[in-house]
């Protein structure tokens, strides 16, 4: 009986799609020869760690534990080709610190930094 009605579902699906004579992209597309600009911003900063047992827990100021954080931009700019195709630009730019602040003094101070543009 599922058979069936699985036969009778993709039958109806098939039908019904030969009346579509063209595709449409949808109401988010910019209009022919219009332009539009979006900035992107994004920042993560890390202040929940994992204890031995798989438990999240928040850290406190007091504890000298490794801290983290992310900074994203990503500034597009879309113009409108056709009223149904667009041209889109992007590039994401991205900065990541990391600093370990309860390390043996002996071992000496440990952070990193890294920078660049990530996709184009």
């Amino acid at each position: 009986m599922k058979r069936q009605a699985a036969i009778v579902i993709l039958a109806f699906i098939l039908v019904s799609s030969f009346g579509i004579e063209k595709a449409f992209a949808g109401a988010w597309t910019v209009p022919k020869h219009r332009v539009w600009g979006e900035y992107y911003m994004k920042w993560n900063y890390g202040r929940e760690e994992f204890t031995s047992e798989w438990d999240r827990r928040v850290l406190s100021a007091a504890e000298k534990n490794a801290r983290s954080w992310e900074f994203v931009m990503e500034p597009k700019i879309e113009y409108g080709i056709t009223d149904w195709l667009n041209f889109l630009a992007s590039i994401e730019y991205k900065e990541a610190h990391y600093k370990e602040y309860g390390r043996q003094p002996s071992l000496g101070p440990y952070a990193r930094k890294n920078h660049g543009i990530t996709n184009v």
